[in-house]
């Protein structure tokens, strides 16, 4: 959640001027992979339970 904040924040100051790089995929990719994270420990959570 920091990483994400500090690039939003990152967005803000520089505003209305883009920033000099192009944050946008680097949060994606960022989104992504904690997605996948919540998304496997759910998986396994459900296993264990059904166990």
């Amino acid at each position: 959640m920091a990483v994400a904040v500090a690039l939003y924040a990152i967005n803000f100051a520089t505003f209305p001027e883009p920033p000099s790089i192009d944050l946008g995929p680097l949060l994606e990719l960022w989104y992504a992979i904690v997605s996948g994270l919540l998304l496997r420990r759910a998986a396994l959570a459900l296993n264990s339970r059904a166990s």
